[in-house]
């Protein structure tokens, strides 16, 4: 019986071919893939401040949950009283320490509360906060 005629260096090179052309448009599939990933992400990161409502003047006289997480130690009391649109009640002050009440939006009662220091720049910063919220 004969044995068919194969011509390897061609079939061969027709293969190789063949992989290079599915490499290359593989490969520029995923460069399209990868340039729409970092378009989206670079939108996502610019729309995040443009979403984020500002977190003063929104809940006048009482802290939100997002007010209370938005203030953090080390914050002068300025600040602290700006972003939860209140300046809240003073309850104590001793030795150096001032601590505060604050309400809570739609909450019975003072349930947060706020330790201040005064440091050397003489104003008043955060020291801790508590919220008494069920």
């Amino acid at each position: 019986m004969a044995r068919p005629v194969t011509h390897e260096p061609e079939n061969g090179y027709v293969h190789r071919l063949a992989r290079l052309k599915f490499a290359r448009h593989h490969n520029q599939r995923e460069n399209t893939m990868l340039k729409r990933l970092a378009v989206s992400v670079a939108l996502a990161v610019a729309a995040v401040p443009l979403s984020v409502a500002p977190a003063s003047a929104d809940t006048p006289g009482c802290v939100t949950r997002a007010e209370f997480y938005a203030v953090h130690k080390g914050d002068t009391m300025a600040r602290v009283h700006r972003v939860w649109d209140t300046d809240g009640r003073f309850r104590f002050f001793s030795q150096g320490v001032m601590n505060r009440g604050y309400k809570i939006c739609n909450v019975q009662g003072t349930n947060v509360f706020a330790e201040y220091t005064k440091r050397a720049d003489d104003r008043w910063h955060l020291v801790w906060k508590k919220a008494n919220a069920q």
